[in-house]
Formats: C-alpha cells, sequence, structure tokens
C-alpha cells in the first residue's frame, strides 16, 4: 500500500484525498492518503521519514521553504521557486511542480486564446506565480495586483510582467478579457470589481468561490478552481504511482464531495496537559460539546469482547443524540485500551478522527495503527499559542 498526504498550513480542508481516492479506486491502487497540519517544512519532511511515506504534496504556506530540504528540483519547480509535489525515491526527496500542469491544461480543456489578450492576476503568491509563468509565453498582456503593492511590483518585475495598484484594478477592471483569481472569496477587493459579462473568471478556489456566487447577477463565463485542482493532481498521482489516468473518470464523482462536512472529531493522542489545554481551547473558539469517552468507560470490563460491544453502544448513543440536535461533538479520545482497529474503525460510524501527533512520543505499534486509521494528522509544535492557532484555523474550515 501507498503512502502518501498533503502537508501545509492550513491543510484539512483540502479535498486532495477524496479525488486521490477516487483516482485510486478507478486505477485499482491502494493507498493511504491523509491531509497533515504541519508547523513547518523540517517537520513534515522528519515526519514522512518516520513513516515511510511514499510522497506528500505540498501546499501554502511551505512550497518555497521546503525547497531547501530536498536533493533534486524539476526544472519548473526550479522556475517557479515552488514545488508542490514531493517523491520519496530510496535516499532522495525529489521535488516537483504540478500547478504549471494544472492551469495550462485548464486552459487547454477550455480552449481559452490569449493572444494579445489583457490578463489581470489577483494575488502574488506561488498560484499567482504559477498562473504567470504559464500564460506569459501566450502573448498576454499580464497585470499583477497584491493588497500589498510592493509584493505585486516584485512578481511583476521578476516575471517581467505588470503591475497594476488598487485605484487602476477598481477603474480599469472592465477593460480585462481574463481575471484570474488566487485570493481568498472574503477578500475586500473583490466587492469592489464590477465584473461585465465579456469576462472570463478562473479562480482557484473550488469552493465557496465569490465568482460562482455572482455568476447569475453579472453573467460572465466562470471556470472553477477545482479544474485547476484536478489536473494536478492527476499529475501528482502520475509521479507516484507511475500510472496515467484521465480527467472524465473522476470528474463527475468528485462533484458528489465539494459540500461534504462532518460535525463530529474524535480526537486521539497519548496524555498531555498540553493537549487537554490545546482541546479546551477549541471548545471555546469553536463552540464543540466537549465529551470525554473515559467518562463513559468507568463501568466497561476490559475483555476485547465485551470492551468492543459497550464501544460500539456508547457510539450508537452518540449518534442517535446528535442526530437529534445541532451540537458539533469534540470526543477525546486518550485511553489506550481503546487503541484496537475496530474500535478506531467504528468511531466512523460517528465522526472523523483527528490524531494529535508529538514527534517525542515514540509507539510504533500506536503510531501505526492511527495513521493507518486517522482522517486527519495534527503535528503538535512545541510552541502551545501556534498550536491553538493552528488547530482553530483547520477545524473551522471543515464544520
Amino acid at each position: 500500500m501507498l503512502k502518501l498526504g498533503i502537508a501545509g498550513n492550513p491543510v484539512f480542508h483540502s479535498k486532495s484525498k477524496e479525488l486521490f481516492q477516487l483516482i485510486s479506486k478507478k486505477s485499482n491502487i491502494e493507498l493511504k492518503y491523509i491531509p497533515i497540519s504541519t508547523p513547518d517544512s523540517k517537520s513534515i519532511i522528519e515526519f514522512s521519514k518516520d513513516f515511510n511515506l511514499n510522497g506528500i504534496n505540498i501546499t501554502n504556506p511551505l512550497k518555497q521553504s521546503i525547497m531547501e530540504l530536498l536533493s533534486k528540483i524539476d526544472y519548473q519547480a526550479s522556475n517557479l521557486n515552488s514545488v508542490n509535489t514531493i517523491l520519496f525515491n530510496n535516499e532522495s526527496i525529489i521535488g516537483y511542480n504540478t500547478d504549471y500542469f494544472g492551469i495550462l491544461q485548464t486552459i487547454w480543456d477550455n480552449n481559452l486564446i490569449f493572444n494579445k489578450k489583457k490578463v489581470v492576476i489577483l494575488g502574488s503568491g506561488s498560484a499567482a506565480r504559477t498562473a504567470a509563468f504559464a500564460i506569459r509565453n501566450l502573448n498576454a498582456n499580464i497585470f499583477i495586483w497584491d493588497r500589498i503593492e510592493e509584493k505585486a511590483k516584485k512578481v511583476a518585475e521578476d516575471l517581467t510582467v505588470s503591475y497594476i495598484n488598487d485605484k487602476n484594478l477598481i477603474q480599469k477592471i472592465s477593460e480585462f478579457d481574463y481575471i484570474i483569481s488566487t485570493i481568498p472569496p472574503n477578500s475586500k477587493i473583490l466587492r469592489e470589481l464590477k465584473i461585465e459579462p465579456h469576462q472570463i473568471i478562473i479562480d482557484t478556489i473550488y469552493n465557496n468561490s465569490y465568482f460562482y456566487e455572482k455568476q447569475k447577477l453579472y453573467n460572465y463565463h466562470f471556470i472553477s478552481g477545482y479544474n485547476w485542482l484536478i489536473n494536478q493532481v492527476l499529475l501528482s498521482f502520475e509521479i507516484f504511482t507511475g500510472v496515467h489516468s484521465k480527467k472524465e473518470d473522476i470528474i463527475n464523482e468528485f462533484d458528489n464531495y465539494l459540500n461534504s462536512k462532518n460535525n463530529n472529531f474524535f480526537f486521539v493522542y497519548p496524555f498531555s496537559d498540553k493537549n487537554d489545554e490545546l482541546l479546551n481551547h477549541l471548545v471555546s473558539e469553536l463552540n464543540f460539546k466537549i465529551i470525554d469517552i473515559n467518562e463513559q468507560l468507568n463501568n466497561i470490563l476490559t475483555i476485547k469482547g465485551n470492551l468492543i460491544h459497550s464501544f460500539n453502544n456508547i457510539i450508537d448513543n452518540l449518534l442517535n443524540e446528535s442526530q437529534n440536535s445541532n451540537d458539533k461533538y469534540l470526543i477525546k479520545f486518550n485511553n489506550p485500551i481503546l487503541f484496537e482497529p475496530d474500535i478506531l474503525e467504528a468511531t466512523k460510524k460517528l465522526g472523523e478522527i483527528i490524531w494529535l501527533y508529538n514527534p517525542i512520543f515514540v509507539n510504533e505499534s500506536i503510531n501505526e495503527t492511527f495513521f493507518n486509521y486517522s482522517d486527519y494528522i495534527f503535528i503538535l509544535s512545541d510552541d502551545l499559542e501556534e498550536s491553538k492557532e493552528r488547530i482553530v484555523s483547520e477545524i473551522e474550515r471543515i464544520i
């Protein structure tokens, strides 16, 4: 079985996991693919080595910082100064950039013509740089905008294209044939732009896109970010497995995953006062109803058969309760007698498993079990305040 993941911060909201599951099913390749929230690039490389991962996708904010830890970097990644796919090949760690292919394939799929067209790219991060780099040679007239003007100037200078400030963007937005957005849907500038019907919008956001919501109002041509996502994931899958898959085989089924959410989460972890403080902070910030499974196991015998039967009863009771309530459940799951595959599998009826991974806690048996049964992994950092801020950011995006 291949062991893969996607790492970044935030990352739990990524739909790459669902895409890889769909592609692997169609290709008859067994794999485990898991989102991993990490405080930095070094932590995810160490985690990948410890668990013998075959490869990982990389998202923000690690696409540049990860590069100094790699053995080799391919041509496109080097040119873009951005890596989003890493392959572990024996002792080598090889970095690739599949975002470049993702935007080009989106252009080809939609028969878009950029020759002598005027294009504005909103944002100046790695996705914006990739888009500008990809279409620069299509003879387009490109402008970069960012809320921080100096960042837009820097990217424009690096790529030998133009930049545009707030005032000119708002006044001249109708002059652009294409708008490529790499900024969040709640960005203030978006509400100040009056889009015209003749314009074509390409958004990197594949869920809750501002432009999707406004399409009926302005009647422009909208291309969702999930086109870009699917195209780059297909290439990543081929890098990891050597298998080429067709977009048509997965695109219809993928639509079913775009709006999937879950309100209930099991947090598994070794005993730690810091972990308790972290979860209590999450409860207070996002208004979860907290449940400690230990309290419900006080009167249960630890004979395995009885334990599994009793645990299933607890899960069934919680499931019935949650179906008749609007509460979101955060369930503490830190009793070692529960760290059995059958029990971990039973929890999935009610919610998803988030493993709070502490690098200093070494138990190969338990760690391997948690990796196999977790839906998400959160790598704890030495800085408790950083972990608090990051866990809230991660969870609020998936509830």
